[in-house]
């Protein structure tokens, strides 16, 4: 028996997809998959003969579904940014991000930079298939990270009183006036990299030494010029993350990881949500790749825990068994 899906399956998800945006995405590019299905069979094999799709089989696909296109997207608008860092941040705002949270702007600043280059990019990222660039422009560096004063921050702390740049990524909080002008407080969201930014009282601000010709050395912040500021208060910062980026393997390690755990935590929901209203008891995506052998990711979806396993498909096909009432999808 032939269960038609296609349009009908994919206007379900996105019904489904409520307001987190991280796993709206993920819903948006789950029905964009079952709309190249036309429909799905029991005893038959699903073929997709797309060259994103067959690029997809050979990644992790969770990595595919989230990244393939938002870090993309942020290069795309913003050349000069490194794909690596746009990923990062990206991934930090994935994790860091709860369910029915609307996260609109996403600043980001590279480290690895020298500090006479334009190193901060501000996003609108309130539609991930489509942000804009507010504004890119330059930023200071703690002179505690910079001690030889070359304009590059070559260390990273936590500690107080250390007057060094705190990798990792932020909450953009409360407006105030302080002796800088409006500023705003961060509340740090890494613990071991940023988690003393209130206590190091940390901020982003407006700075005369942040110029066109010249920037100088905070005592931590990230501090911009005037121009800059007023353009991220005029965008709004009400639901703003910063993520600060910079030559550290064991931050780019914590990055991934979290995220990938956020993403098995998104994909088991949206998976257990379409089971329910659909009786399937395991969903799987199938890409066929028609090489001699492909990789990809599969989910099997026990009762008592939903973690994703990898399997090695040698063949180009696959098989996902829906065990429970003898439901069977095969190559």
């Amino acid at each position: 028996m032939d269960v038609w899906v296609g349009k009908y399956l994919s206007l379900y998800l996105l019904k489904i997809g409520g307001h987190d945006m991280i796993k709206e995405r993920y819903l948006r590019v789950l029905a964009a998959a079952l709309m190249a299905m036309p429909f799905v069979s029991f005893s038959s094999t699903i073929t997709i003969n797309d060259p994103f799709y067959n690029q997809m089989a050979s990644q992790d696909l969770v990595n595919a579904i989230f990244q393939q296109s938002e870090d993309l997207a942020l290069v795309n608008i913003a050349p000069e940014i490194d794909r690596g860092v746009a990923k990062r941040a990206l991934d930090a705002m994935t994790c860091a991000t709860e369910d029915g949270q609307q996260i609109d702007k996403l600043l980001v600043v590279d480290m690895s930079m020298p500090a006479r280059t334009k190193r901060l990019w501000a996003f609108d990222v309130s539609d991930l298939d489509n942000p804009v660039l507010i504004t890119r422009d330059y930023v200071a560096h703690g002179s505690g990270s910079d001690v030889s004063a070359k304009g590059r921050a070559a260390k990273f702390s936590n500690i107080p009183d250390s007057n060094m740049t705190s990798l990792g990524l932020y909450r953009i909080a409360e407006k105030y006036q302080g002796k800088n002008g409006w500023s705003r407080r961060l509340d740090g969201l890494f613990a071991k990299f940023n988690s003393k930014a209130r206590d190091r009282a940390v901020v982003l601000h407006p700075s005369n030494y942040v110029r066109d010709d010249y920037v100088g050395r905070s005592q931590g912040c990230p501090a911009v010029n005037q121009r800059t500021m007023d353009k991220l208060e005029e965008a709004g910062l009400s639901n703003a993350y910063l993520y600060i980026d910079g030559q550290d393997d064991e931050l780019q390690t914590l990055v991934s990881a979290c995220a990938e755990k956020r993403r098995a935590r998104l994909l088991a929901e949206a998976t257990r949500r379409f089971e329910e209203s659909f009786g399937l008891f395991a969903t799987s995506l199938i890409f066929n790749e028609p090489s001699a052998s492909s990789s990809f990711l599969s989910w099997a979806l026990p009762e008592s825990e939903f973690i994703p396993a990898p399997i090695i498909n040698t063949e180009g096909a696959c098989l996902i068994d829906r065990s429970r009432h003898g439901l069977r999808l095969s190559a």
